[in-house]
């Protein structure tokens, strides 16, 4: 009987006394309001467990902070003031302080990062048109996530994201098209990755589970992200709340008022997506279906997700183009 409540104890501890973490048999483990929270209120704040930047990102923004650093010279042209490891060459900082906060992480993926360059600069073994930007990015972040395991206290964090097991080791892995389990075997043949392949499989699925696109001021996405706490929150199509960043901290705002006892939502999926296309995400990503308020409303005759597609078609979403404008004008408010 104790258990259940130690876990809880354990999973609030990332969480502001406003909102209790609990486990449902319907939803499993979720977040909860325990007062109301009037829309527009700052939940929460996180920091990252580990972030990378995009790799098409990575001269534009400190790899440490994540906060674009630019300076005008006198002739008014923009110049970038990040200095790149001198090792490496691959990651930019825009101080010696974020270098030294950075340096934890990243002496090992230093010496592996050759290879990785290598590899984003070529095709891939397993298919000839497989490449891309973010493959960089994934395997700097698998790396840093296989680090984090050697510390005791994060090491637990790690051990609290979903799933404890490889039960999603027949995903694919981003950015490749190709399983995960022969992704992780070559990454660990040909590079040299630390770790046995079982561990970097768990690992892998973590990533793939729990990982939050980091974005801009703009709403650009720049890097990816393993935020702890905000990964407790369940997924819905008509989310109550929205995440937004300055630099690498992750904000958590409500988007709407949210009710004593109700569950705090984030979209997992775009908005914009058709319900054809959220589900196919949710599954191949998670492995649920979504049963939601919107998903479901979908269906009806009456509901005013069915009159949007029955009177402009789906290229014409005027709709739900007008709750991706509500739901980022209140997210920064």
């Amino acid at each position: 009987q104790n258990a259940p409540k130690m876990a809880q104890l354990e999973w609030q501890r990332f969480f502001p006394s406003t909102v209790e973490v609990k486990e449902t048999k319907e939803f499993g483990r979720g977040v909860y309001a325990r007062e109301k929270i009037p829309r527009g209120t700052e939940i929460l704040r996180s920091e990252p467990l580990v972030h990378v930047l995009e790799t098409s990102a990575v001269e534009d923004y400190c790899s440490c902070c994540l906060v674009a650093r630019e300076v005008r010279d006198q002739f008014g042209r923009t110049q970038r003031a990040l200095k790149k490891c001198k090792k490496c060459g691959f990651v930019y900082y825009c101080g010696k302080e974020c270098q030294t906060n950075d340096w934890l992480l990243h002496k090992r993926e230093c010496k592996v990062l050759t290879g990785v360059k290598a590899i984003h600069e070529q095709p891939l073994w397993w298919d000839k048109d497989c490449r891309g930007d973010d493959y960089t990015a994934y395997v700097r972040l698998l790396i840093r996530m296989q680090m984090r395991t050697g510390e005791g206290c994060t090491n637990r964090e790690i051990d609290l994201l979903c799933p404890n097991n490889t039960a999603l080791e027949d995903q694919y892995t981003p950015h490749t098209g190709i399983p995960s389990r022969l992704a992780i075997h070559y990454l660990k043949t040909k590079i040299g990755m630390p770790g046995t392949e079982e561990e970097l499989l768990r690992l892998h699925c973590k990533i793939n589970v729990n990982s939050f696109g980091v974005k801009d001021q703009q709403v650009i996405s720049i890097g990816s992200g393993i935020y702890t706490g905000p990964s407790f929150l369940n997924h819905a199509c008509d989310p109550n709340c929205a995440q937004v960043f300055e630099g690498r901290t992750l904000i958590l705002r409500a988007i709407k008022t949210i009710q004593p006892g109700e569950q705090l939502c984030i979209a997992y999926t775009h908005l914009l997506a058709t319900y054809q296309q959220r589900q196919a995400k949710l599954w191949n990503t998670y492995r649920f279906h979504c049963q939601c308020y919107r998903c479901l409303s979908e269906c009806k005759q009456d509901s005013p997700y069915h009159i949007m597609y029955a009177t402009t078609g789906e290229n014409n979403c005027v709709y739900l183009l007008n709750c991706w404008c509500y739901y980022i004008c209140a997210a920064y408010r």
